[in-house]
């Protein structure tokens, strides 16, 4: 973000005119919130205004959950400061708590009273679109440490969440973000550690794998991975690790895509993948136990997938 402002101010001088955007420091002190037994949503390529993500957010509002996470892709199509309120506020701002977001966009609700944030997005493609970069996406939340990628912890579990870069061209294994994920993995000592950003490592559906995203998550001390990008729900597991799943989830409300599009290899890979509808995932957390649940917005009963993870 350094070069990026850098560019602008050195553009700026040759032309005086030119309207450039800054940062706001909103950063906020590392969060630790313990409790016994935690309730989180999960949502994915989410961000635009209509019918799809109302139902999702309604579903969402339904199982009162302590907090919500995003798997990017928060403001379509282009990542501006002027469309995040519609597309992302209108149904969040209850989560959300950013006293120093721009005039007009500081959310009121549970999360401004209590001071406390419940909402953890990650970054996505569709949030580097706008002309300033990410910066109305940085200023708009208000997220710990250096907000492009950071980490919490909420009860039994720390999370992790990564920026996987505007193509999913992230480095691996010695950058800044990936040697502070190992390294602070290691120390964790919470019962599970969830890794999420967008693009996912695995995929069948549309955009298929991203390679640069395949880091040794498990091996650092990850119980999970969650993505998105590929308009789908999907659970993967590889052939050697049934213990570990790679989520995607992506259908948050933008639009729907094939699960056989990219057919990963059954020699090495276990897939489930549903196409059918617009949903979130439910996840439940105490000290012995983590369980992920997939609904989609007609059957807010039963859950299209079910996976457990004990401890």
């Amino acid at each position: 973000m350094n070069k990026f402002i850098g560019f602008f101010s050195v553009f700026c001088l040759f032309f005086p005119s030119c309207k450039k955007m800054e940062i706001i420091s909103n950063q906020t002190p590392p969060l630790v919130v313990e409790a016994d037994s935690i309730t989180f949503a999960v949502i994915g390529d989410y961000g635009k205004e209509g019918d799809p993500l109302f139902l999702v957010s309604k579903m969402i509002d339904g199982w009162n959950p302590d907090f919500i996470i995003t798997l990017g892709d928060n403001n379509y199509p282009d990542g501006k400061l002027s469309t995040i309120n519609k597309n992302l506020g209108q149904y969040f701002c209850d989560y959300i708590y950013n006293p120093d977001a721009p005039e007009g966009h500081v959310c009121s609700g549970r999360a401004h009273n209590d001071k406390l944030n419940r909402f953890f997005p990650s970054i996505g493609n569709h949030d580097y679109n706008s002309t300033d970069d990410i910066i109305p996406y940085l200023n708009y939340f208000s997220l710990p440490g250096v907000e492009e990628y950071y980490d919490f912890q909420w009860g039994p579990v720390h999370f992790f969440a990564l920026n996987s870069g505007r193509q999913g061209d992230s480095e691996c294994c010695t950058s800044k973000q990936s040697t502070w994920l190992k390294e602070t993995m290691e120390n964790s000592e919470r019962q599970f550690k969830i890794v999420y950003f967008h693009h996912a490592p695995y995929s069948p559906s549309n955009h298929g794998n991203n390679e640069a995203m395949q880091w040794d998550f498990k091996s650092w001390g990850a119980s999970a991975v969650m993505s998105g990008h590929d308009h789908v729900y999907s659970r993967i597991h590889t052939s050697n690790q049934q213990d570990f799943a790679y989520f995607v989830n992506g259908l948050g409300g933008s639009s729907m895509y094939n699960c056989d599009s990219n057919p990963l290899d059954e020699a090495f890979f276990d897939v489930f993948c549903y196409q059918e509808n617009y949903g979130a995932m439910l996840v439940k957390a105490n000290e012995d136990q983590i369980k992920f649940q997939f609904f989609q917005i007609d059957d807010e009963n039963t859950p299209v997938d079910e996976f457990i993870l004990t401890k």
